[in-house]
């Protein structure tokens, strides 16, 4: 903490409120480049693949981003209908001739979409039904529209799905299959599963399971602006849209790309449900890994209140005696509620080590960490470079 110049207490209490009855599985905090913090817990370890729910989301749109670079794909302002056709779409109109890749990645497409007025466990949720057809994709195109394209955000699975199905259109491979090759091997994620969903294709805004330590290398790819070991593996513009405020929503955070962003505050976050969170701090080079089982944790108000604050006042020689925190926004708050009572699926990654220790080696640099395990993929390589 003190290399890296963060407040040391600040954390401190972080973890005492995780180790009090909290269902963090596991927490991972990275600064200037290296692991500041790292532990599981709840019977989970750095090999656990963990369900990342929701930020299922923002793995899907890197795909997007992938194709784009590869030339599978023009423009996310290409007209989406043209992709699929070979498929008959019911209910077209112009508004949804009109529909653009980026509606899909903003979630502001106008069909008839709620997935929130159910509850997830009901079959009767629109997500389930979508899922339980014969082509998941095709059941949201078929929707009717009820709005003008680019006019309203509303949160939509159905969206992801028919962006996963683009994947598979465009290039013909699963979208598992183009993210091994394009985006996994590069970053070294060997140990992972995807659940299918009808057609050949994986499910979009779900159900992507991985481990921690995979996710924080996700994160450390945004932060450096989709390049990783010298390879541009997003195009940069591409993570520029992602993480900028595209549209308004009702909640606290405004969307992108399928991220959610904070864009007064210079952070961005994948979200899911039961705990699972990634969170990139530009402003600070900062990052956090969060995971869990319960919709209860408030891991936006634990990154904003503690570990982002903590960032913010810096290492000190005399640190003070613990002040309660208020500096995060307390719309964050809600946004977890929010999610937690709708029951959008999202996996947040947790991990924390003793605080108190310091680095044994500048092998614990983030990048060092994650080109070592390019080429050392070993568990013992893991604990080496990223145990304290």
């Amino acid at each position: 903490m003190q290399e890296q110049d963060m407040n040391v207490q600040r954390i401190e209490s972080l973890v005492s409120r995780i180790e009090d009855g909290s269902a963090v599985y596991s927490l991972l905090i990275i600064r200037n480049g290296y692991i500041v913090y790292e532990n599981y817990r709840q019977g989970k370890n750095e090999n656990s693949l963990m369900h990342i729910f929701s930020c299922t989301k923002s793995f899907t749109s890197a795909l997007i981003g992938i194709a784009i670079r590869e030339g599978y794909i023009g423009s996310i302002d290409d007209a989406i209908l043209p992709y699929f056709s070979n498929w008959t779409i019911e209910n077209v109109d112009e508004r949804k001739e009109s529909l653009t890749i980026r509606h899909f990645l903003t979630m502001t497409t106008g069909l008839d979409w709620n997935e929130h007025n159910i509850s997830y466990t009901s079959p009767e949720n629109m997500v389930n039904k979508m899922l339980a057809s014969s082509n998941p994709a095709k059941y949201v195109l078929d929707l009717r529209m009820v709005l003008e394209p680019g006019e309203v955000h509303v949160y939509s699975t159905g969206a992801s799905q028919v962006l996963s199905a683009l994947i598979r259109e465009v290039t013909g491979m699963r979208p598992q299959s183009f993210a091994q090759e394009y985006l996994f091997e590069p970053l070294s994620i060997s140990d992972y599963d995807w659940a299918l969903a009808g057609m050949d294709t994986n499910v979009g805004g779900s159900q992507l399971y991985l481990r921690s330590g995979d996710m924080a290398r996700f994160g450390y790819l945004y932060l450096r602006n989709g390049s990783w070991n010298n390879e541009q593996i997003i195009p940069v513009a591409y993570v520029h849209d992602s993480k900028s405020a595209e549209v308004s929503t009702n909640w606290a955070l405004d969307y992108g790309l399928h991220w959610w962003v904070n864009e007064a505050r210079e952070y961005f976050c994948a979200l899911g449900s039961q705990g699972q969170g990634i969170f990139i701090d530009l402003a600070f080079n900062l990052l956090m890994i969060i995971t869990g089982g319960s919709d209860s944790i408030p891991m936006e108000s634990y990154f904003e209140g503690y570990v982002r604050r903590a960032a913010i006042e810096g290492y000190s020689e005399d640190e003070g005696e613990e002040t309660e925190t208020s500096g995060f926004d307390i719309r964050v708050v809600m946004l977890s509620i929010i999610i937690a009572t709708g029951g959008f699926s999202i996996l947040l990654i947790i991990i924390y080590p003793n605080i108190t220790k310091k680095f044994s080696s500048p092998g614990q640099m983030m990048h060092g960490f994650l080109l070592k395990k390019l080429h050392h993929n070993s568990n013992s390589n893991y604990q080496t470079i990223a145990s304290f």
